[in-house]
């Protein structure tokens, strides 16, 4: 799964980005994890999502993240998947 998470297909070859995952509390660390502190406003300028993602998932993270990051506003949105030229 994590490969899967972490795989840049070529349609996103334009995007520049950080993808990371939310892990419950509950999980046991594995020692393959890294946790690192650091100011959201200096890190991340705009979010977006999967076009695969579900629209309720994009609701509630969207929701999530406004709330506790009330700067990314504006700053979310779903990725487009870019037209081969063949």
């Amino acid at each position: 799964v994590i490969s899967y998470l972490f795989h840049k297909e070529k349609y996103y070859k334009g995007e520049n980005e950080l993808r990371f995952y939310f892990k419950s509390k509950n999980c046991q660390y594995n020692g393959d994890d890294v946790y690192l502190e650091c100011n959201p406003q200096l890190l991340i300028n705009k979010i977006k999502y999967s076009p695969y993602m579900n629209s309720g998932t994009k609701k509630l993270v969207t929701n999530l993240l406004i709330h506790k990051y009330d700067y990314l506003k504006n700053r979310i949105s779903s990725s487009k998947i870019l037209e081969s030229n063949k």
